[in-house]
């Protein structure tokens, strides 16, 4: 998902290495709408439908992660994905198992205040 015009070496490098971590990469795009308000539209319901993926993901005891890809509109990706000239890449949707659980959140202790009516 990089053209080869994407950063410096380094960059590129460590980049390459985060699409091989996920056993599952989706690469979501969006059609260009001449009208802007068209154009904002499906963008956005786009990305809707993608965060509700992303819930749909992890309720079924899935790791999930909202990517943006570095270049949206490089004529050399969109091809690798298969997509037309006028697709803008929304969103590098990783899926996987995780490895751990999120850490706990401290909270403070509960108090409770009862008032009669």
């Amino acid at each position: 998902m990089l053209d080869c015009n994407f950063g410096d070496d380094a960059k590129r490098a460590k980049t390459l290495t985060k699409y091989l971590r996920s056993p599952a990469v989706l690469v979501v795009g969006c059609t260009a709408d001449p009208k802007p308000s068209m154009h904002d539209e499906n963008r956005d319901a786009v990305a809707a439908g993608i965060q509700n993926m992303l819930l749909g993901a992890t309720s079924l005891g899935l790791a999930t992660y909202w990517g943006t890809a570095p270049l949206i509109d490089s004529p050399r990706v969109l091809s690798l994905c298969g997509f037309d000239a006028d697709v803008r890449i929304i969103n590098v949707m990783y899926l996987g198992w995780a490895t751990g659980g999120p850490d706990a959140p401290s909270r403070p202790p509960v108090t409770l205040q009862v008032v009669d009516a």
